[in-house]
């Protein structure tokens, strides 16, 4: 029972491991192509000669990429509980704090594509891309910088580091052991609010941006 109960607990890590890097990816390096690519082949001005506003066309792209992304994500835990099927000998399921803890991560892979899209619409590809990979390390280091400046106790460390959370999407927020104790339901739902508004606000602001851009 030990043996069954040690290989749920790895196969559930490397499951969660594995999800959060494929999404995390699929998210940013697609989302950063959307809006770009279509400026730089201009594809974009055959698509909003129809009638459709500039904002729309974003949130198209975006809500497309979420589709995509809640593909890939249940596809993984279908991969996962075959591979537990073939190493284990018997069909693994989750518990019910890994299932939370892959829609976490399907949350943060929602928060990502929204940043990603958003920098899709200000510059080229490339561009974008460096961009988001920026923001994208700086909101994975969220809790590492606190935690720094706490046992540092530097002022100046601590103030850099309350700024950087409140300009970037903190995504570590998304973390969760697939192993534990679920969290309270006030904690999974202010979770939920923070990405629902940082999504927004980076969708709007894409849109916002493209609306004001010129594009000859």
């Amino acid at each position: 029972a030990g043996t069954i109960g040690d290989t749920g607990r790895v196969f559930n890590n490397i499951a969660h491991t594995a999800i959060s890097v494929s999404g995390s990816m699929i998210a940013l390096f697609v989302g950063v192509s959307l809006i770009a690519a279509d400026l730089e082949r201009k594809t974009l001005h055959v698509i909003l000669a129809r009638p459709v506003s500039r904002f729309e066309v974003v949130l198209g792209k975006y809500l497309g990429l979420a589709g995509v992304l809640a593909v890939n994500t249940l596809a993984a835990v279908m991969v996962y509980s075959l591979t537990a099927l073939i190493a284990s000998g018997q069909w693994t399921t989750l518990t019910l704090a890994g299932v939370v803890s892959i829609a976490f991560l399907y949350l943060q892979f929602l928060v990502i594509a929204a940043m990603a899209v958003m920098f899709s619409t200000l510059s080229s590809t490339t561009t974008a891309t460096v961009f988001s990979l920026m923001l994208y390390i700086v909101g994975r280091l969220g809790d590492q910088m606190t935690e720094r400046s706490e046992r540092a106790g530097t002022s100046s460390l601590g103030l850099v580091s309350a700024v950087v959370r409140v300009v970037v999407p903190d995504l570590t927020r998304f973390d969760l052991d697939p192993n534990a104790a679920l969290p309270s339901a006030p904690t999974l739902g202010l979770t939920l609010l923070y990405m629902m508004l940082w999504s927004s606000a980076l969708v709007a602001l894409g849109g916002f941006i493209l609306n004001y851009r010129d594009l000859k």
